[in-house]
């Protein structure tokens, strides 16, 4: 299961993929995205991107979020950067499409850091990425804590959502947001609930023998062709996208 519930259930050469693979890969599309300042390779970059999430099943609900934020968040980003770089020996005009030019290299660069990483988050089962880090020699209770808070936020949005729509169900309305009494029926229904899963938790680890150090993680993949192929090509085209002026 990955990180994002609510994907589809297809399955895709990404979602075999050794984590590390894709977290070299991730790694190297954010450190060209803050070096590349050709917008053309950005929105490039970006095109890519998104039809790679698409491909992975990941682009429905969660794509048009993503794509309504940045629709709207734009004007404000533009703003934003037309009054921070304003220069009065220059038509408004002028600084105008100055802070249109900059901002939108921001937005590009933005939208290819968080694509990249729903990529992974939407290919990657929080155990198979717990797994790959004993590849670093990472200690079995550090991989247990990161996959534990990977898949905290998605199971705590879900509870949320049926939380939210049962509170509807009895005449719940979101009103008022900006009064904390507004969210007492949401808020304590859900502390409570995570609390028992918590309550869970701790008691099947004590039961699998993390509580006495004897349990452990199994050992990470060994990477095979594609993961060097993948790692490779990916390595290259963020090459290119960061040295192109």
């Amino acid at each position: 299961m990955p990180m994002l519930s609510g994907l589809s259930a297809r399955q895709t050469w990404l979602h075999a993929l050794e984590p590390r693979a894709k977290l070299a890969a991730a790694t190297a599309v954010v450190c060209a995205a803050f070096l590349a300042t050709h917008p053309a390779l950005l929105a490039g970059a970006v095109v890519l991107l998104a039809g790679g999430l698409w491909y992975v099943g990941g682009a429905g609900r969660l794509g048009r979020r993503l794509l309504g934020a940045a629709v709207l968040g734009y004007p404000v980003t533009w703003l934003v950067f037309a009054l921070s770089n304003w220069d009065n020996s220059q038509p408004a005009l002028q600084n105008a499409v100055d802070g249109l030019y900059t901002s939108g290299q921001f937005a590009l660069r933005l939208l290819a850091i968080i694509l990249a990483n729903l990529i992974i988050v939407a290919t990657t089962d929080p155990r198979q990425f717990a797994r790959s880090l004993r590849g670093w020699r990472a200690p079995s209770e550090l991989c247990l804590m990161l996959m534990t808070v990977l898949r905290f936020l998605p199971l705590a949005a879900g509870q949320a959502r049926r939380i939210l729509d049962a509170q509807r169900c009895r005449g719940f309305r979101l009103r008022r947001l900006w009064l904390p009494s507004a969210w007492l029926p949401l808020g304590i229904p859900l502390l409570v609930a995570m609390l028992y899963r918590a309550e869970a938790l701790a008691m099947s680890l004590e039961l699998r023998g993390f509580a006495r150090g004897v349990a452990s993680l199994a050992p990470a993949d060994r990477w095979r062709l594609r993961e060097y192929a993948f790692l490779g090509a990916s390595l290259a085209a963020c090459a290119v996208m960061a040295s192109v002026r």
